[in-house]
């Protein structure tokens, strides 16, 4: 059975989005479709949507790309997340499924894959998180595993990665807001690239801003004795962080973070190597 025969079902509320200027001044690519086809390119004063196959293209208004002040980005009314010049997905709070049998598979596949570890970009190349600390809240452990857990692997070979409606962020666990906590990644392949989701993303939107997000990041380059250091931006898409040497082993240091409008906690949703094939 393939995972796009259930149906998913997104309820979010609609916030009305406001422009920020200094992103204004930014252009973004996206791809909205699993081949690649589908392209949006959002310049400082419009939107250009192309489809390669079909050979449509069109044009809107850039107010129908808004960052709003909740740190998320708004597509036409809907949120949207996105990597620059890479996919775009949505957080999913609600799976709708057409019948139970469907509903059985995908609990089976969800299981599957945490026993085997098999979390996309994760299973086939060894990668191992550990931290510094890790916060527990009752039977809930928020730990560094979890930086590898945001996308569920393709179901086929036609498919493609998707949202894991059940992922849960990294959160530090020591008192005050965290700086000098520290993240470890070791893989069995080489790369060159971090892709970053900073904060606490999920379909509460408002998590984000409530928890502290990091700021200022060292990353060691533990096989290179090579040190970088970062400034994150404070808005929901996913970054990428480039290295000059390849690598299998690093350590990330938060170094400051944006304060959290109502905990210390900082959290960080996901951190995935672009690994060399």
């Amino acid at each position: 059975m393939k995972i796009k025969k259930i149906f998913f079902s997104l309820c979010l509320t609609i916030i009305v989005a406001t422009s920020l200027s200094s992103q204004d001044k930014q252009n973004f690519s996206f791809y909205t479709d699993d081949l690649g086809f589908q392209k949006y390119t959002i310049t400082p004063d419009k939107i250009i949507f192309e489809d390669e196959e079909s050979k449509i293209t069109k044009e809107y208004d850039r107010k129908d790309f808004q960052l709003n002040e909740n740190g998320f980005y708004y597509l036409f009314g809907k949120v949207i997340i996105f990597q620059n010049n890479g996919d775009s997905f949505r957080p999913i709070d609600n799976l709708v499924f057409t019948d139970k049998n469907a509903e059985n598979w995908f609990k089976s596949y969800i299981k599957n894959i945490e026993e085997n570890n098999e979390y996309y970009n994760m299973y086939k190349f060894n990668t191992v998180y550990t931290a510094s600390s890790e916060l527990k809240e009752g039977t809930t452990i928020y730990s560094a595993k979890n930086l590898g857990t945001l996308f569920l692997p393709p179901d086929s070979k036609e498919g493609s990665r998707m949202w894991n409606p059940g992922h849960k962020p990294w959160v530090e666990g020591i008192a005050g807001y965290g700086e000098n906590e520290f993240i470890t990644i070791s893989t069995s392949k080489e790369f060159n690239e971090l892709n970053i989701l900073n904060g606490f993303v999920s379909e509460r939107l408002d998590l984000y801003k409530k928890n502290s997000r990091v700021k200022d990041i060292e990353i060691i380059d533990l096989d290179n004795d090579i040190k970088y250091s970062y400034t994150l931006v404070d808005e929901v898409r996913i970054q990428t962080i480039k290295m000059t040497q390849w690598t299998k082993n690093i350590k990330l240091i938060i170094k400051s973070v944006y304060k959290g409008d109502k905990w210390d906690d900082t959290c960080i949703t996901s951190i995935i190597p672009d690994l060399r094939f």
